[in-house]
């Protein structure tokens, strides 16, 4: 599902020059599934929080850059397996397609207060700063 990133719904442009935070991080859009697990997990033994995926911080030292993803669907399918390769299995909403900037950047919702402490690859991770 694609959303227009209108003021209301969500403002990504605005949103990530606040910069990093313990709810809110982005990675590259060619982000490998360990990497999106890892911060998944993260967000989980934490307070939750959004993960933007399609921004970049290669940008030399300037604000992070919008880059877009490839293939929206394939990244999707991408964060649902890193979510359900967590121990335990990290149920989570579907993400969801926001338009900005004529690109495509997938935004990934973990919610606060679950239950479990969640294991990537074998270690637990959690979020603590920007």
């Amino acid at each position: 599902m694609d959303i227009d990133a209108d003021p209301p719904l969500l403002d990504i442009v605005n949103t990530i020059k606040t910069g990093r935070n313990p709810e809110l991080d982005w990675i590259d859009g060619n982000a490998a599934s360990d990497e999106i697990a890892t911060a998944l997990a993260a967000m989980a033994n934490s307070q939750g929080g959004t993960l933007l995926i399609g921004v970049d911080d290669d940008n030399d030292g300037q604000q992070p850059l919008i880059t877009g993803v490839d293939d929206a669907q394939h990244t999707i399918e991408k964060v649902l397996q890193a979510a359900i390769s967590l121990n335990p299995k990290l149920v989570m909403p579907l993400p969801a397609v926001v338009n900005v900037v004529e690109k495509r950047v997938v935004v990934a919702k973990v919610a606060d207060g679950l239950p479990h402490i969640y294991a990537a690859g074998g270690r637990y991770v959690q979020r603590k700063g920007a």
